[in-house]
């Protein structure tokens, strides 16, 4: 594919100053899509290819871009996108990191039968190092639970472990138990939350 972000990067060169000024004009045309909305339904093959670059703010801006573009217009949003979106979970960039499950989570809000192999997967990544990626988690979670919670019926004990995360804070236990209640009673939640 031809897109305007592969022919930025067909005309890079090696030099450090030719890549940056090759960034900032695939960040400038990422911003462009992302502001003008009419864009997206077109533009879901240009912004995954943003995903190979090295730039990490390059990859996170995608990523965010792709989540928006997914809940908006989930019928646009394929096996192969999911694919590349979830192969950036294990990227060694925190920032892609939680950026790559709160894409899944938009798109899983948009559509959950989109994301629904990928549950579990996503689930092991509430045991990252880092804070940021496990509140990303939850929300991610809190997003597909809107429109389908007895996806997570059977996980409760998932979010109860959660909820003993030494990281806790009150917006972290604010949107576990948004997801929680969603799953089971709001009485449990709240007996979770205050022990």
């Amino acid at each position: 594919m031809n897109t305007r972000i592969n022919r930025i990067i067909e005309k890079s060169d090696i030099k450090r100053e030719r890549n940056r000024e090759n960034s900032a004009a695939i960040l400038r045309e990422l911003t462009d899509i992302t502001q003008d909305k009419s864009k997206w339904p077109v533009s879901f093959n240009q912004v995954s290819d943003a995903l190979d670059i090295p730039s990490e703010n390059i990859r996170h801006k995608a990523l965010f871009l792709l989540g928006e573009m997914g809940l908006s217009y989930p019928d646009n949003v394929d096996h192969d996108l999911i694919k590349k979106i979830a192969s950036c979970r294990t990227d060694s960039s925190e920032k892609v990191r939680a950026q790559a499950v709160c894409a899944m989570g938009r798109i899983g809000r948009g559509d959950y039968h989109l994301i629904v192999s990928w549950l579990p997967s996503m689930l092991k990544m509430r045991n990252d190092q880092s804070e940021k990626v496990r509140m990303n988690v939850i929300w991610a979670c809190e997003n597909i639970a809107t429109q389908k919670p007895e996806l997570f019926a059977d996980q409760i004990d998932v979010f109860a472990e959660m909820l003993e995360d030494p990281a806790d804070t009150s917006e972290w236990k604010r949107r576990k138990c948004s997801v929680f209640s969603e799953s089971a009673s709001r009485n449990t939640c709240l007996n979770i939350a205050r022990s």
